[in-house]
C-alpha cells in the first residue's frame, strides 16, 4: 500500500530538522557546554530559594487620625467645639478711593476656653422684609489665643446703600478647640510660645496734608525670643468720645480690598519696634474720637 501523503511530508520536515540542528551543534564543545548549562539552571533554582521574601519587606504601619479617640498622636490633636464671645461691636461708614460708600466693622472678640480656638467665620446678619434672617457677609477669624480678647477690623464688600446698619448683627460659626489629652497644659499645647499675641500700643497721631489724614505710629513688642520676622494681622477699632465702638479697618494694605487677596498682614521683627499707618479722613468713620483709636493684633 502506498504511504499516506501528509505523513510522508511531516516525517521529510522533521529530517529535515533535524539534520540542520545536527549542522549547527556540531562544532561546540559538546560536554563543556552542557556543563555550564547545567550549572546555571542550578544557580538560578538557588536564587529563586534562598532570595529575600517580598513579604518580610513590608511594614505594618498604624493609621493615625487627628480625630481619634484612641491613645497617641490622635488624642493631642483632636477638637472639639466652642464658644467666643462677641463682647462689643459696632458699624461705621466710610468712603472708598472710588467714592462709594462702604460699611466697617469694628468688633471685640473674646476667647473664655484654656485652650486655643482655631480659625472660624464671622458672619454679618440681617433680616429681610419678611422678618427672615439672612446673611449680608462672612468674615474670616484667625486662631484665637486660649483665654483672650482679640479686635477685628473690616470692611464690608457690598456697597452700604440702603443698609441700616444698626439691625445688623453677628453671629459666630463652625467655632472648633484644641482639645489636648489629660494632664497637658491646655492653654499652651498645641501651640506654646508662639501663639502669644505681640503687645501693640498707639505713641502718637499727627495730621498729614496731602493726601489728607493722619499718620497713627505705634510700638509693637514682639517675641524676641523666635529670632525671625512674624507676620501679624494688625487691626483698627474706632471709638467715638463716649467709648462705643463705630467700625474698624484692617491695618496694613488696602483697607478697602478683597479680604482674601489682601488679608491685612504686617511683618514685625522679633523686639521692640516702632510702626506706623496712614489713615485718610474719608476711611475714617463719622464720630470717631481719634484720642480713643485702638490697634492690636487681631484675627
Amino acid at each position: 500500500m502506498r504511504p499516506i501523503r501528509w505523513a510522508t511530508g511531516v516525517a521529510h520536515t522533521l529530517r529535515g530538522l533535524v539534520t540542520r540542528v545536527h549542522r549547527r551543534t556540531e562544532p561546540l564543545p559538546q560536554l563543556p557546554f552542557g556543563i555550564a548549562v547545567g550549572v546555571s539552571i542550578l544557580l538560578l533554582l538557588m536564587a529563586i530559594e534562598t532570595g529575600p521574601d517580598p513579604d518580610a519587606a513590608v511594614s505594618e504601619v498604624d493609621e493615625l487620625s487627628l480625630l481619634d479617640d484612641g491613645e497617641g498622636f490622635g488624642d493631642t490633636y483632636a477638637t472639639m467645639a466652642a464658644e467666643l464671645e462677641i463682647v462689643e461691636f459696632g458699624f461705621g461708614r466710610v468712603v472708598d478711593r472710588y467714592g462709594q460708600e462702604r460699611l466697617s466693622l469694628g468688633a471685640i472678640i473674646r476667647n473664655p476656653h484654656d485652650a486655643v480656638v482655631m480659625p472660624s467665620t464671622l458672619a454679618v446678619m440681617s433680616e429681610n422684609a419678611e422678618g427672615s434672617p439672612f446673611t449680608v457677609e462672612q468674615v474670616y477669624l484667625d486662631h484665637i489665643p486660649a483665654e483672650s480678647s482679640v479686635p477685628v477690623g473690616y470692611v464690608l464688600l457690598e456697597p452700604a446703600g440702603d443698609i441700616d446698619e444698626g439691625a445688623l448683627d453677628l453671629v459666630i460659626e463652625d467655632a472648633q478647640m484644641w482639645d489636648p489629652p489629660g494632664g497637658t497644659d491646655a492653654g499652651s499645647y498645641p501651640f506654646g510660645e508662639e501663639m502669644r499675641r505681640p503687645q501693640v500700643a498707639v505713641v502718637d497721631i499727627e495730621p498729614l496734608f496731602s493726601p489728607e489724614g493722619y499718620r497713627v505710629s505705634y510700638q509693637v513688642e514682639a517675641q524676641e525670643h523666635l529670632g525671625y520676622v512674624d507676620a501679624v494681622k494688625i487691626a483698627i477699632v474706632f471709638r467715638d468720645v463716649e467709648g462705643t465702638i463705630v467700625g474698624g479697618l484692617p491695618g496694613w494694605g488696602d483697607p478697602f480690598g478683597d479680604p482674601n487677596t489682601v488679608p491685612g498682614y504686617r511683618s514685625i521683627p522679633p523686639g521692640v519696634s516702632l510702626q506706623y499707618i496712614d489713615l485718610l479722613t474719608a476711611s475714617i468713620p463719622e464720630g470717631a474720637d481719634l484720642n480713643r483709636i485702638e490697634i492690636g493684633p487681631g484675627v
